[in-house]
């Protein structure tokens, strides 16, 4: 899990090069070095035995909620935040840190997992789960590649940067 230990200490002492895929709307230590990498739409994530194809705001709303908690151990997010702005909630049932936990979560219960559409598509092909259209409006994920200035003339690192930017493009 990426703790906020992980952030402030371990890319410092570089134990940690590069973390990759870190949402946009978490907080990080400003001295730190964040470029965007992706921006991808959400997903909803099901038992293969639910018929839903799409959620409406309604359903997404009244389901239960596998939720993913951040690099901050903080399990409000952009959707629970851009729920509330139209002073809505998802339902929590389990936090997760690590999403193949909550992936399997998902697989053998009736709740739902709200993830980028790439990771969602790939747990599709492991697990007894499909896709589902989460509610119009949802924002998308925007993910960033955060690295600690100390290595900025890294020639290793901004190689593997470059890599990794090349192929999310």
């Amino acid at each position: 899990m990426i703790t906020p230990q992980t952030i402030n200490h371990r890319l410092e002492n570089k134990e940690v090069d590069l973390i990759i895929g870190i949402d946009s709307s978490q907080k990080l230590p400003s001295y730190l070095i964040v470029q965007h990498w992706l921006t991808q739409p959400f997903s909803c994530l099901v038992a293969q035995n639910r018929t839903a194809k799409a959620f409406n705001l309604r359903q997404y709303c009244a389901s239960k909620h596998v939720i993913f908690l951040d690099a901050m151990e903080n399990s409000s997010s952009i959707i629970d935040n851009w729920l509330a702005a139209q002073d809505l909630q998802r339902q929590h049932i389990a936090r997760a840190v690590n999403y193949m936990a909550a992936a399997r979560v998902v697989a053998k219960t009736s709740a739902i997992m709200t993830l980028p559409l790439d990771m969602a598509k790939l747990f599709s092909e492991m697990l007894p789960v499909m896709l589902v259209e989460p509610p119009q409006g949802l924002p998308n994920i925007e993910m960033n590649l955060v690295h600690h200035p100390l290595y900025n003339n890294d020639k290793s690192l901004m190689w593997l940067i470059e890599q990794i930017r090349q192929l999310a493009a």
